[in-house]
């Protein structure tokens, strides 16, 4: 029967868990199913556990290079962006010139 050491899959599973969570957040559907595959980890029987594991790392490892992440990320940062400049057009053309300002030096820094 193949099996890995309980204490170097744990260790190998904590760090693609600490990974996977900066990546892709603790909500990720890539975080969550590796979480789960990972309670297996610390068993004797954990070969299954570790390559579905590693199958889990493999998919994620792809959509990141193909650039599935950034591209959520950059969408969400030009609707805030575009949301301050709408607010700050609003601000100042109903003659509120300070939060006017102040929204776009905040979009500025965030472009």
């Amino acid at each position: 029967m193949k099996r890995f050491s309980p204490e170097l899959a744990t260790e190998w599973g904590m760090r693609c868990l600490n990974l996977l969570k900066s990546v892709c957040g603790a909500e990720s559907d890539y975080y969550q199913a590796f979480k789960e595959e990972s309670s297996g980890f610390q068993s004797f029987d954990n070969y299954g556990y570790v390559v579905r594991g590693l199958s889990i790392l493999k998919a994620a490892s792809e959509d990141y290079e193909k650039g599935y992440f950034l591209d959520n990320r950059i969408l969400i940062q030009a609707e805030v962006f575009e949301d301050f400049l709408e607010q700050a057009d609003h601000l100042l053309k109903n003659g509120y010139y300070g939060p006017a300002a102040v929204l776009q030096v905040v979009s500025w820094k965030m472009g």
